[in-house]
């Protein structure tokens, strides 16, 4: 009697070989404008000027943002702070770290 060894392989592609747009990334992580700027409230990628304290009519309250949003607890990263020192720019879980929606381990399936 004969036996068959089944050996498993794996089929990788590029979304281009099969003429398909690529998925968009699950999160907006871009901020869209400066730090002054009114509309800077993309909530996964801010930065905050800490010098606007809404003082004045149409300025934003960045240090009241900034203060708000480490207090909950909900952003965890700083990416960066100006020379300066006043424009600090922060980051949410699902654009600083890969490991916050998926694993970074190796599955067994891989291949070298």
């Amino acid at each position: 009697m004969m036996s068959l060894l089944f050996l498993p392989r794996r089929l990788y592609f590029n979304y281009a070989d099969l003429d398909m747009p690529q998925p968009d990334y699950a999160y907006y992580c871009e901020y869209e404008t400066d730090a002054g700027g009114v509309n800077n409230y993309n909530k996964n990628h801010l930065k905050l000027d800490y010098r606007l304290d809404g003082g004045s009519p149409g300025t934003p309250n960045h240090r009241r943002v900034l203060y708000n949003l480490m207090r909950s607890g909900e952003y965890f990263k700083f990416l960066d702070v100006s020379l300066d020192g006043f424009i600090y720019e922060i980051i949410s879980p699902e654009c600083g770290n890969c490991t916050w929606f998926s694993s970074n381990i190796k599955p067994d399936f891989w291949e070298d």
